[in-house]
């Protein structure tokens, strides 16, 4: 039981990685975008505006979902780590 909690530990790790890059690339994307709108006119600069809103409400959903999984993660792992401090502190192996 302990090698698959661990294993789903790790997936988790993995996926909050991969959640935080996601997070970070669109906002990289609505802030390129911002750049755009700052130095040039654009007919659809209105239009581009709602898409940079949107990617900044995506990017922070997805960042919160990252960070749900880092704690999920952690819960996991809460357990483990609490009974190594305990047969410290009680003597044991």
């Amino acid at each position: 039981m302990k090698h698959f909690q661990n294993a789903i530990v790790q997936q988790l790790g993995l996926v909050s990685s991969q959640l935080e890059a996601a997070s970070s690339l669109l906002k990289y994307a609505a802030d390129d975008l911002k750049d755009i709108l700052g130095t040039h006119e654009i007919e659809v600069a209105d239009e581009v505006r709602l898409i940079i809103e949107n990617l900044q409400a995506q990017s922070t959903a997805i960042a919160g979902t990252g960070a749900f999984f880092v704690r999920l993660a952690e819960d996991q792992m809460e357990p483990v780590a609490e009974n190594v401090s305990n047969r410290r502190i009680f003597g044991g192996g």
